[in-house]
């Protein structure tokens, strides 16, 4: 089991003080960041912020970005590892490697540095059966905080949960 703690920066309006003060409080040995284009500037800064508080964590990128676009993306020496795809199984992987001192080279999906040089692994297939996956564990997000456009019909608030993955075209 890995002790985990999700941190929504833009629903929490967290600023670098409420990272830092968090990340020290937490002791995390790995922060990582999901990432969409838009938010690709914001997720450089918390790395950079990151290595530069606390050299020895280990920093995780993962995300839409991050997939496309693996060797622009790990240009920012401030990100230890890219996860390509969909990321449960490599994540898991991944900090089951470092944590005991394993290889990386066989962890599918994975992107990394060896010295200067930037590693592919293979990519992971893509899940098979949706429902071997475990169901997200909501206890730890703040989900009274998360608010509907203002001209939503709907009262109560609301979660979404995607219940599908990518196109059945195979695009």
């Amino acid at each position: 089991k890995i002790d985990v703690r999700i941190l929504d920066g833009q629903v929490e309006n967290m600023d670098e003080k409420m990272l830092m003060d968090t990340v020290r409080e937490y002791q995390p040995n790995y922060v990582g960041v999901t990432c969409k284009t838009p938010m690709f500037t914001a997720s450089q800064k918390v790395m950079k912020t990151v290595k530069e508080n606390f050299p020895h964590i280990h920093t995780i990128i993962g995300g839409v970005h991050p997939t496309v676009l693996p060797d622009d993306t790990m240009k920012d020496k401030n990100i230890d590892f890219l996860v390509r795809g969909e990321g449960e199984e490599t994540l898991y992987e991944l900090i089951e490697a470092v944590s005991k001192d394993g290889p990386l080279n066989g962890i599918a999906g994975l992107t990394y540095r060896m010295g200067e040089h930037v590693v592919h692994n293979p990519d992971r297939p893509l899940p098979v059966e949706l429902d071997d996956l475990p169901f997200p564990d909501m206890d730890t997000i703040p989900l009274d905080r998360y608010h509907q456009v203002p001209d939503a019909v709907f009262v109560e608030p609301i979660r979404v949960i995607i219940t599908s993955r990518g196109c059945p075209y195979k695009c």
